[in-house]
């Protein structure tokens, strides 16, 4: 059913058409497959994977370790994927909005989507909050995320020639 897309996902108009035009291509993946590859970006950012030298100094400090510290709880394989992965592709596109050059930037930051791993003020659930009806905790996170694309679109706004697109699907 969506494999189309999917194959469409890997290798794709824009992406080739701003590649022709001078523009550098970054793709910031995500733990979903389907966008965590792609076959004409320059350069490919995932969570956990990445080979690029900037991301391979970050990941060489403290703060992943501490970020990881933050939790109020334990969470499972998918909640510590989701964190990670969001934490990750907030970083990257901030730093991403602050690049010289032309720049396109694909990133499929999976928020909100479950599981609700953010309260709207960016921190973990509570054990209270945690046992709240879902709409309650996707209403959290989707504030959460809201405020994050806020700061990105502020970011890109203040220079002087913007640098990359923003996209949202949810």
């Amino acid at each position: 059913k969506y494999g189309p897309i999917y194959k469409m996902l890997l290798d794709h108009p824009v992406g080739r058409f701003l590649k022709s035009q001078g523009y550098r291509y970054t793709q910031l993946g995500s733990w979903f497959p389907h966008t965590r590859e792609s076959n004409i970006a320059d350069s490919m950012l995932r969570p956990g994977v990445s080979a690029d030298f900037g991301t391979l100094v970050w990941d060489a400090t403290i703060v992943p370790p501490i970020q990881r510290l933050g939790s109020s709880g334990k969470k499972d394989d998918e909640q510590d994927r989701q964190v990670t992965s969001a934490i990750y592709q907030w970083d990257q596109l901030s730093r991403l909005c602050r690049q010289d050059g032309k720049n396109f930037v694909f990133s499929h930051i999976l928020l909100p989507h479950p599981p609700y791993v953010f309260w709207s003020d960016g921190t973990y659930p509570t054990e209270a909050q945690r046992k709240l009806p879902e709409p309650e905790r996707y209403a959290a996170q989707l504030e959460y995320t809201n405020k994050r694309i806020r700061e990105v679109v502020d970011e890109l706004l203040g220079e002087t020639e913007p640098v990359a697109q923003v996209g949202l699907a949810a």
